[in-house]
């Protein structure tokens, strides 16, 4: 089993592979690559523990869906970082305090991952990360979506701890158009075909709201 299994990832890891060599070259990806340093990747991994050890606390059980213990969290915290560094190099004014605070007050579905400020204005970002490269899906699980409204979801691609490729950006508006009924407890789902390109054009939309 643990041979088959391998197997399949290794095959898996290959199609990532293959998807990252076209997306770097490509006019629609290659300027949302992002490569996280030595530094960064530790970074996560240690903010991805911190959070582990949080929702322990919190009584929340550890659904891994076949990841290794912690497998959701470092995929999630390495993703948020990814899309941190990338609003940076864009010369966003990024909060990282959301990202830092992994207390257990602080620690709950109802926080977004980050805020920007663009010409001035405030806005809440979440980041949502995923392993799959291809006809992936933008997913916010039904509470979240129903009781708390980001101004930008974002969707990273993770194709190794260091590397990742943003698929594209949405609002809170087409999150809440896209209510999946297939899905294991309800969530809200958005085909990356349907994503937005250009974060710019989320936020010059929603400006003085």
């Amino acid at each position: 089993m643990t041979n088959e299994v391998n197997s399949t990832q290794a095959k898996f890891q290959r199609v990532r592979e293959h998807c990252f060599n076209k997306w770097v070259k490509s006019p629609r990806y290659k300027e949302y690559i992002v490569e996280l340093d030595d530094a960064d990747v530790a970074l996560g991994q240690r903010i991805a523990k911190e959070r582990y050890e949080a929702h322990r606390e919190l009584g929340k059980k550890n659904r891994t869906y076949g990841r290794p213990v912690m497998g959701r969290e470092v995929l999630g915290c390495l993703g948020e970082l990814a899309v941190i560094r990338w609003l940076q190099k864009e010369e966003y004014d990024v909060s990282m305090k959301q990202f830092f605070d992994t207390t257990s007050e602080l620690n709950h579905q109802d926080k977004f991952d980050t805020d920007i400020v663009y010409n001035g204005e405030n806005f809440s970002v979440e980041v949502k990360a995923t392993e799959k490269p291809m006809k992936s899906n933008l997913i916010i699980p039904k509470d979240q979506a129903e009781n708390n409204a980001a101004d930008v979801y974002v969707l990273v691609c993770q194709i190794d701890d260091r590397r990742y490729c943003i698929k594209g950006f949405t609002t809170h508006d087409t999150v809440m158009a896209n209510y999946n009924s297939k899905m294991k407890k309800g969530a809200y789902t958005v085909d990356e075909k349907n994503l937005i390109i250009d974060i710019k054009d989320i936020l010059d939309t929603n400006k003085g709201e």
